[in-house]
Parts: C-alpha cells; sequence; structure tokens
C-alpha cells in the first residue's frame, strides 16, 4: 500500500520523497518503482541523529507533510518535525488494530500528529480511545487495491496444479499461515462438510514463517488423521493471487479479526464469492447476504454453514459473485483512495 501510495501522490504531480530502512525490501522496491529515497536509515529505535539528519531534508527540500506509517516511524516522524524549522504538517497512518502505548514518548508523540489516518472504522475506533488522541483528527480512509489487475476475467491454475475437476467445488483461505488467521476454523469445517457428504476440494495456501511452523504440522496432522489428505490440501506461498482468487469458488476469511482485509477485496473484484468472520473491519466491507457472507469468529460450525448455503445453492453464489465486483468497483479502488488521501493532505496543507 505505501508503494501505491507514492506512485499514485507522484502520478498526481506531488514530490515524494521515502525514507525507509536501510537494505529493506522495501528500498529495492521503491527503486523498482522508480520512487526517490530521500533517506535510508539503520532499523531500531526513535535516532536522534537520523532524525536531525531527516530534519535538514525536511528544511532543505521544503517538505510540507510527513506522513508515517509504523509506531517506531511516528516517533521518529514526530522528533524530526520538531527538530526541523518548517515544522511541516504530520500525519500517522494505522494499519493494525493493536492498541497503541501510552509511555511518555507516545503521548508526545499523538499529541503532536495534525491528523491520523485509520484503514478502516474498526482501527479508527482503537485509536479514539486513547487518552492522548483527538478524535477529530483520525479519518477513516479505506484501503484501495489495483481493480484492474483483480479482475473476473483471466488464468484458474491453481485448479490445474490441485487437479480440480471443471464441476468440482474449490473452497480456499489464502495468507499467512497463523494461529490468528484461523485456518484451524478452517480446516475443521473443511472435515465437517466433507463427513456430512459435501463434494468439495479445499486449499490452505500461503506462507508460514518459522515460528509457524508447529502450527501447521498440526493441521497437516488433524488432515492425515481424518483420512482427508486428498480433499483438504496445502500449498505454500502464492504467486499469482489473483489467479489464485480465480480458482476458488468460495474464499473463506476465517482471521479473529482484521484491521482491513485486503485479501477480502481483491477476492471480491476477482469476483470470488467470499465467507468472513463478522469482526474487526468485515462487516464495513461485506454487506452480509448481498456481497459475500459473516460468520461468528472461532466458530467451525459456523463457517461450514456459511459455506454449505454457498455452495448449495448457486444462483446464490453467482449473485454473490456479481455484487462482490460492484462493491470493489464502487468502494475500494486505489484511485479513491489515493484521491481521499490526497484531499486531506491538501486541507492540511492550506490550514498553513
Amino acid at each position: 500500500m505505501f508503494i501505491d501510495l507514492c506512485r499514485g501522490l507522484k502520478a498526481q504531480g506531488h514530490l515524494i520523497g521515502a525514507v525507509v530502512r536501510r537494505g529493506s525490501s522495501l528500498q529495492s522496491a521503491l527503486r523498482n518503482a522508480n520512487i526517490e529515497i530521500a533517506m535510508s536509515r539503520k532499523r531500531g529505535g526513535a535516532g536522534l541523529f537520523s532524525a536531525r539528519r531527516l530534519a535538514n531534508i525536511i528544511d532543505a527540500d521544503g517538505w510540507q507533510l510527513v506522513n508515517a506509517h509504523t509506531p517506531p516511524d511516528y516517533i521518529f516522524a514526530a522528533l524530526a518535525r520538531r527538530l526541523s524549522s518548517s515544522k511541516p504538517k504530520l500525519v500517522l497512518t494505522r494499519h493494525i488494530l493493536l492498541p497503541l502505548g501510552n509511555s511518555l514518548f507516545h503521548k508526545w508523540t499523538l499529541g503532536s500528529a495534525d491528523a491520523f489516518i485509520a484503514v478502516s472504522d474498526a482501527v479508527k475506533e482503537t485509536l479514539t480511545k486513547h487518552p492522548s488522541i483527538d478524535a477529530s483528527k483520525v479519518k477513516t480512509i479505506w484501503n484501495g487495491i489495483d481493480t484492474e489487475r483483480f479482475v473476473p476475467q483471466g488464468t484458474r491454475s491453481l485448479r490445474e496444479q490441485l487437479a480440480v475437476g471443471g464441476n468440482e467445488r474449490l473452497v480456499g483461505i489464502l495468507g499467512d499461515v497463523s494461529p490468528h488467521k484461523g485456518q484451524e476454523v478452517f480446516v475443521k469445517a473443511a472435515l465437517l462438510l466433507l463427513q456430512g457428504g459435501h463434494a468439495a476440494k479445499f486449499v490452505v495456501a500461503g506462507p508460514t514463517r518459522p515460528k509457524n511452523r508447529p502450527y501447521l504440522r498440526r493441521l497437516r496432522s488433524m488432515v492425515r488423521d481424518s483420512g482427508r489428505s486428498s480433499e483438504i490440501l496445502f500449498v505454500g506461498r502464492i504467486s499469482d493471487m489473483p489467479d489464485a482468487m480465480r480458482s476458488l469458488d468460495v474464499m473463506a476469511l476465517a482471521s479473529e479479526a482484521e484491521p482491513f482485509g485486503l485479501v477480502t477485496v481483491e477476492a471480491m473484484a476477482c469476483g470470488c464469492a467470499v465467507v468472513a468472520t463478522r469482526s474487526g473491519a468485515s462487516s464495513e466491507i461485506i454487506t452480509n447476504g448481498r456481497d459475500g457472507m459473516l460468520f461468528e469468529p472461532g466458530s467451525h460450525e459456523a463457517l461450514a454453514n456459511a459455506l454449505r448455503d454457498v455452495l448449495d445453492d448457486e444462483v446464490a453464489r453467482t449473485r454473490l459473485c456479481e455484487h462482490a465486483r460492484e462493491t470493489a468497483l464502487q468502494n475500494f479502488t486505489l484511485k479513491r483512495n489515493i484521491d481521499e488521501i490526497e484531499r486531506l493532505f491538501r486541507e492540511l496543507c492550506d490550514q498553513g
């Protein structure tokens, strides 16, 4: 999203200077996107010396606004703004649901911000509860996606990779394999449906960090012990997400809570029926029964029931897919996201 924001604002005539961690993947990605890197710095800490360097860049280049995206960068950006003579506007963007700290550093940083961007109302709620944040400064701006990349038309090679027949149903959960993403809920729901006689294949797809490998092994063991290894499949990292989403008949999002859920919107844009937990931002994205289905988090029975309803009614599933694409085009385009952020930035800068 950060690269999309830089690219979008640059395309609309703004001068962009990115500040990144030295040697990070983001640094090389920005270079590939032809985005100017104004400064690279070491990892960790606010960094008084680095903040002074950034303050000098701010003053020399006439920056009007600084936008930070992670908590360590909040403090760093606030300190650089304080050390600068031009005092640009400071905007902090929040992408996660976890509450912010309440140390003296946090209080000073949050109190000095001119505005906060929350990627969903669910995230906004966590921000407005903080005692150091003025609720009137918090604005929800939903993330956006490239709706020309995530489209219903195109390849469906994941079906071929998994040997899914043309008349077979494929249900999947996509994303990092991690306990809070709910793959265990998905596997239990799949087993419930298969034991009930539903003919479908289920796939768990996504990368696994080293600390979560025991969790993945436990999931595989559950499936192996059930005798359903030919129907519940595991694949690693997906290189072509639009292809994977088009390959699915239904995608499940079983997270305990999502601050936004980009994968949800991307799947909807691909015309895929989505069944998601009724938590976090999912209920902001999905209108239950119209462009997707919602179920109670943590309940594999509720997920199984929702999946059964979608799989058993082809007419209803087709209607969900059509409305899902409409919702993505109406509410979650990258252009809408960039335009709203640009509007906020202009309003702040015009205040002087």
